[in-house]
């Protein structure tokens, strides 16, 4: 087994005796998102870190065996292509999905593919000849013999963070599952591309895998949960089916084995009480219904959305600053009512894609200070002392202190 940690270090476990086999550390203190062993060759493996480089590791040497630079941003996924064991697919938040081949001289990308947000997660069919790719709530498929987008897939409402491909017994029953913040994980057929099944779960979702047997569907929540579902076949199916059938009845007042009892007769009060209540209508009747309105999106959801951190990061301090900004967005009443809680779970979402440092780049006196008014102002508060601190030191560790000097000098004097 090989694991990886924020500080950029890499070991190789053996799982029976869990001794520590092997340990890398040459990305130097940057956050190592990825690492998975070749599925040709057992002593290769891959890595991907936050220092925009993705890196090849033999068990039988000290050092990495090839470095490929050309991510401009954080790579944040990366797999090995099934069939061609000399190629590597990588993603990063530069925007663009790269295709490298470790028996070039000079490991240069043979092949990029641009996105219109941070890839999130990758994954390439068998064979090697499709490729998907996460970039926001949006799924791009490729054919890479080709070179060309094949189809796009805009099921979610949130960034999809994990990608799974559950194989069936046959090619018919391949399919393709997406999971995703918007707590969905949807299931499409690769023939069409359409969602034939979902599944909501209680949080965000940050993980989803299958079990080589394809009986079990494995998937990590933001809050900590992990939930394990199985699927069931043949006689396991059918007693299934009699399990619940058992269970209807007996929530409707039936012996299952009798089969005597049910819902009581009403009595003559109840039917005059009810009357009228259970009418089904006529067939010549029309039912109209009503159009769900479609929930309005927030503009700092809609910077955050597009990857402009920045630009989401000020919207959310107007709405503590400028509260009649509020009320022309037609904000939420939450919103309208705690905006400092706005801003809070905008830190918090910047933390959890480890843009903070964009969302604070490039900002002179004027965009500082309603970021340090906001810190100084609920530094008294404990459930926000590990946000605060944690944007304090990065701001401590980017600006210049005479223009800091002067922020802290208007921000204290207001």
């Amino acid at each position: 087994m090989v694991a990886s940690d924020e500080s950029g270090l890499i070991q190789v476990f053996d799982i029976g005796s869990r001794a520590v086999i092997k340990t890398w550390d040459e990305h130097q203190g940057n956050t190592v998102n990825v690492t998975k062993f070749s599925p040709t060759n057992v002593t290769q493996l891959l890595s991907a870190s936050d220092d925009k480089t993705v890196r090849l590791w033999d068990l039988t040497s000290p050092k990495s065996t090839h470095k490929f630079v050309g991510h401009q941003d954080y790579v944040r996924a990366a797999s090995f292509v099934p069939g061609s064991p000399c190629l590597i697919v990588s993603g990063g938040y530069d925007r663009t999905v790269k295709l490298w081949d470790s028996r070039s001289v000079d490991n240069h990308c043979t092949m990029e593919f641009s996105v219109p947000a941070p890839v999130d997660a990758l994954l390439v069919f068998p064979g090697g000849t499709t490729l998907l790719a996460s970039s926001g709530p949006t799924v791009y498929v490729w054919d890479m013999i080709a070179a060309k987008r094949v189809a796009v897939l805009h099921n979610h409402q949130k960034s999809v963070t994990s990608l799974a491909l559950s194989t069936g017994p046959q090619q018919s029953g391949r399919r393709v599952l997406t999971g995703a913040l918007d707590r969905h994980v949807k299931v499409y057929d690769p023939a069409t591309w359409k969602v034939v099944h979902g599944v909501k779960y209680p949080a965000p979702i940050l993980a989803i895998g299958i079990s080589p047997d394809e009986k079990h569907l494995v998937v990590g929540m933001s809050n900590g949960l992990l939930s394990v579902r199985t699927r069931s076949s043949g006689k396991e199916k059918e007693k299934a089916k009699e399990k619940e059938r058992v269970l209807d009845m007996i929530a409707a007042g039936i012996d299952p084995i009798t089969g005597i009892g049910g819902p009581k007769s009403k009595t003559s009060a109840q039917r005059r009480r009810t009357k009228g209540m259970d009418y089904k209508g006529q067939g010549a009747d029309i039912v109209v219904e009503q159009e769900a309105r479609k929930k309005r999106e927030r503009p700092w959801e809609h910077h955050l959305r597009k990857g402009n951190y920045g630009d989401a990061l000020d919207f959310a301090l107007m709405s503590v600053w400028f509260p009649i900004f509020m009320l022309v967005n037609r904000c939420s009443q939450t919103s309208q009512s705690q905006p400092h809680i706005t801003v809070f779970t905008m830190f918090g979402e910047l933390r959890y894609r480890n843009a903070i440092n964009a969302a604070l780049a490039n900002r002179d006196e004027n965009t500082l200070r309603p970021v340090l008014r906001w810190l100084i102002k609920h530094l008294p508060d404990p459930q926000y002392v590990s946000t605060i601190v944690e944007v304090s030191l990065l701001i401590l560790g980017m600006a210049h202190p005479p223009s800091l000097a002067v922020c802290l000098r208007h921000t204290n004097s207001r």
